[in-house]
């Protein structure tokens, strides 16, 4: 069973690797402002439509490969002896995980499908702006104004990982910080955000947030069903108490306790108290 799907993960494998180094070498630059409208709506679509070849094509891996996967966790978990279930889960760790592990990849690919999505938004607006507008063609002479060149509108991406949010309510006030900054507070469409965002959610955050059509009204639909479920002080400060009646005294070790309680006592200043916390 294991060489049958590892026969089917090879091929889309390495596919989705050579798909992700196109994407790297794609150019997405402005065309020469030299050049006539005509030709720069031409080389704008000629990119809209290879962008959208690539989002298929890694669209179409993504999928085979958590196909794969979803196959290989269900053979993993059927009833196997001790030793063999130990040799399958060797070789399903030595292809899932690494930098070149299926699992890296998908994530790559899931993010380099937000960036193409981004530039084709982009390039929309700008055959938009070169397109002449049918009311403006029997204006008179007079009232032609030279066209201004277009450009483009700069979205920095992030160049670092986007955090990631599993569930636990305890990070979810680190990882908001994070996400705000790169994502939330930029001028991007919602599609975008509400894109990044999901990208970013694993475990039970993901799960909280299934069902929901991936549609711009829907971002602040997500956004607050998140904050709301994983960003209640109430909840955090409760979960920081049982942290810190959890920790045991052990005399080797006391100055790490002692520097342990200190980090749960200042997160509970920033959450219920308004009075500074004399060091220990």
């Amino acid at each position: 069973m294991t060489s049958v799907i590892l026969e089917s993960i090879k091929p889309v494998r390495n596919r989705l690797i050579n798909i992700l180094q196109e994407v790297k070498a794609l150019d997405v630059g402005l065309p020469e402002q030299s050049l006539p409208c005509s030709e720069q709506l031409q080389i704008h679509e000629a990119r809209k439509r290879l962008f959208e070849e690539k989002i298929m094509r890694l669209h179409m891996c993504i999928q085979s490969l958590q196909e794969a996967n979803d196959r290989w966790i269900d053979y993993l978990q059927r009833s196997l002896t001790t030793s063999r279930k130990k040799e399958e889960e060797e070789k399903y760790e030595e292809v899932t995980v690494g930098e070149q592990g299926i699992f890296n990849l998908i994530h790559e690919a899931k993010e380099a499908v937000i960036t193409l999505t981004i530039y084709q938004k982009e390039i929309d607006s700008e055959i938009q702006k070169l397109t002449p507008n049918p009311n403006q063609q029997h204006a008179s002479p007079t009232e032609i104004t030279k066209p201004t060149p277009p450009t483009y509108t700069n979205v920095n991406l992030p160049q670092l990982s986007l955090p990631v949010f599993n569930g636990d309510p305890r990070q979810w006030r680190e990882f908001w910080s994070s996400f705000n900054a790169a994502v939330h507070s930029q001028t991007i469409p919602e599609i975008q955000k509400l894109n990044y965002l999901i990208s970013c959610l694993k475990g039970s955050a993901l799960q909280a947030v299934r069902g929901f059509d991936i549609a711009p009204e829907n971002y602040e639909v997500v956004r607050k069903l998140l904050t709301e479920k994983y960003g209640d002080s109430s909840m955090t400060t409760k979960l920081l108490y049982n942290k810190l009646q959890s920790i045991k005294r052990n005399e080797k070790e006391w100055i790490e306790t002692v520097e342990k309680m200190e980090r749960i006592f200042r997160q509970l200043e920033v959450k219920i108290w308004n009075i500074p916390v004399q060091k220990v």
